[in-house]
């Protein structure tokens, strides 16, 4: 395919991983990631996720913007406890656009993602919309932000049990699935202040055009 398209890219970077001793795990960790985000938005998925400069940052495209937010998602669950930041960028892409390998494409839209990682890293942020609706952006954007700077604080437990509550829908379910108390889950969503990181990725489907998952 020739000429000029216009997508949206969204780019990870891993947060301080020249900390980490095992590359080769994180290599593992991340391509696992990318692999569960791919299978579970193929529809909405131009480029699939890949890593694209080492073992560090990653990206792929989107058809459909209003996946982006769950593609994040996606990722960063399989991810915890590493984390990454995250831009979706709306914008040209002049090379190799109908591409289906991220790493042949180029373009304005590239460009901008990777200034926006840049700011987010020097402004210690997780996440960054930029499409034409700056209605939108800023909202999504601090939504993002907060819901991911709360999951970093999650343990291990506290993302199972999230990730749980939101596919199975009901806490008995989960306490089912877990051979635990409807209590003890309870009290787990609690103190990972699971309520307030729920409204704020509905707000951010909403936003976009997604059906919430919650």
């Amino acid at each position: 395919m020739t000429g000029t398209e216009r997508t949206h890219v969204v780019l990870g970077d891993v947060i301080d991983s020249r900390g980490e001793p095992d590359r080769e795990g994180l290599r593992e960790r991340i391509e696992d990631a990318l692999a569960a985000a791919n299978d579970a938005y193929a529809e909405a998925i131009g480029a699939r996720f890949a890593p694209i400069k080492g073992a560090d940052e990653f990206g792929g495209t989107l058809e459909d913007p209003a996946a982006a937010y769950g593609v994040v998602r996606a990722i960063q669950e399989r991810l915890h406890p590493t984390v990454a930041r995250y831009v979706v960028v709306a914008g040209a892409v002049d090379v190799n656009p109908g591409a289906t390998d991220v790493t042949a494409m180029d373009g304005p839209a590239f460009h901008r993602a990777d200034e926006a990682l840049s700011e987010l890293n020097a402004e210690d942020g997780h996440f960054f919309l930029d499409t034409a609706d700056d209605r939108v952006n800023g909202p999504v954007t601090a939504a993002g932000d907060l819901a991911l700077a709360i999951r970093e604080e999650w343990t291990e437990r506290q993302t199972e049990i999230a990730r749980a509550y939101r596919r199975r829908g009901t806490q008995t379910a989960v306490a089912e699935a877990f051979g635990v108390s409807t209590q003890a889950v309870s009290k787990t969503l609690a103190a990972a202040s699971y309520d307030r990181v729920r409204r704020n990725e509905a707000l951010i489907d909403r936003a976009l055009g997604a059906e919430p998952e919650d």
